[in-house]
C-alpha cells in the first residue's frame, strides 16, 4: 500500500508508487520519505553549517557549489567523530595506554 499524494488516496497494489515531478513532491521519495536537504547531510558528517556551499574554482574565485556535488562531497566523507570513538574503543580493548 503506497499513498497517492497527488490523488490524496491510498493505493492498494504490489506495484511500486510512481515517481512524480511535479515541485510538491520533488523533494520526496517513492516511499514518501523526504530527502535530505544538503545542510541536513552536512550535519549529520558533523561538519559546519553550509561547510560545502562554497568553493574556489581555478581562477581562484569564490563559486557556489551545486546541490549534487555537496550531496556526493558528504556522502564520500568519513564521520570523524565516530572514526574517533572507534578508535578509542579499540585502544580500550587492546589495552594499550597513552
Amino acid at each position: 500500500m503506497w499513498r497517492d499524494s497527488f490523488r490524496q488516496k491510498y493505493i492498494e497494489s504490489e506495484i511500486a508508487a510512481p515517481v512524480r515531478t511535479c515541485e510538491t513532491l520533488r523533494n520526496q521519495l517513492v516511499s514518501g520519505i523526504r530527502r535530505l536537504t544538503p545542510l541536513e547531510t552536512e550535519r549529520l558528517q558533523a561538519f559546519p553549517d553550509n561547510w560545502t556551499a562554497k568553493g574556489i574554482d581555478d581562477n581562484g574565485n569564490e563559486v557556489e557549489i551545486s546541490d549534487t556535488q555537496r550531496y556526493k562531497m558528504c556522502g564520500n566523507a568519513v564521520t570523524t567523530s565516530v572514526i574517533a570513538h572507534f578508535a578509542r574503543a579499540l585502544i580500550r580493548a587492546s589495552g594499550v595506554e597513552r
